[in-house]
C-alpha cells in the first residue's frame, strides 16, 4: 500500500474533506443566483458548507455602446479607420481593471496578438517578432485616437465616494 505524505491512507475515508473551486460567472448570470445555486449543492448533505476565498459582490461590465460610452466609440473607431478586425470578448481571469471598474471607470483590455496562438501562462509562451512590432504600430494608433478624443469624451470620471 502506498502511503502519500500527510499520514493519509488511500483506502480510508478522512473524516473532513476541502475542495477549492476557481469559478468565473459571466456577467449574463446574476451573482445572487450562482451563490444560491452554491448554497443549495452545499445544503444538499449535513455538514457541507460554502466559503469564499475571493468573492465579487457584483459585476462591472464596461459598456460597449457607443451612446452609452463614448470611449468605446474612440477606441473601435480606430479599429474601423484603420481596417483591423476586432471581436469583443469578456476575459475570464481576473485583472486590475476590475477595481477601477468598480469605481465606475471604463476600462478596455487589448492585447494585439494576431494569428498567434492563446498561451497564457504555458510552459513554451511566445509571441512571433512580427506580431509583436505590428502590436507596437497598433497601440501608438490606439493611444492617438484616445488622446485626439473629442473634449466631449468626459476625461476625468467622478471620484469615488467613500
Amino acid at each position: 500500500m502506498v502511503v502519500p505524505a500527510g499520514n493519509f491512507a488511500l483506502n480510508v475515508v478522512p473524516p473532513e474533506a476541502e475542495a477549492g473551486f476557481d469559478v468565473r460567472i459571466p456577467p449574463s448570470v446574476p451573482v445572487e443566483q450562482m451563490e444560491q445555486k452554491l448554497k443549495d449543492w452545499a445544503s444538499a448533505d449535513e455538514g457541507v458548507s460554502v466559503h469564499y476565498h475571493a468573492k465579487v459582490a457584483e459585476h462591472h461590465v464596461t459598456s460597449t455602446d457607443a451612446a452609452q460610452n463614448p470611449w468605446w466609440g474612440v477606441f473601435s473607431g480606430a479599429f474601423h479607420a484603420n481596417g483591423w478586425k476586432y471581436e469583443p470578448e469578456v476575459f475570464p481571469a481576473a485583472t486590475d481593471s476590475r477595481y477601477l471598474r468598480a469605481l465606475g471607470i471604463p476600462c478596455f483590455g487589448f492585447s494585439p496578438m494576431n494569428n498567434t496562438p492563446i498561451l497564457l501562462h504555458d510552459h513554451n509562451e511566445f509571441i512571433h517578432r512580427d506580431v509583436y512590432l505590428r502590436g507596437i504600430d497598433i497601440y501608438v494608433e490606439l493611444v492617438r485616437a484616445l488622446a485626439d478624443a473629442p473634449a466631449t469624451v468626459d476625461r476625468a470620471p467622478a471620484a469615488p465616494t467613500v
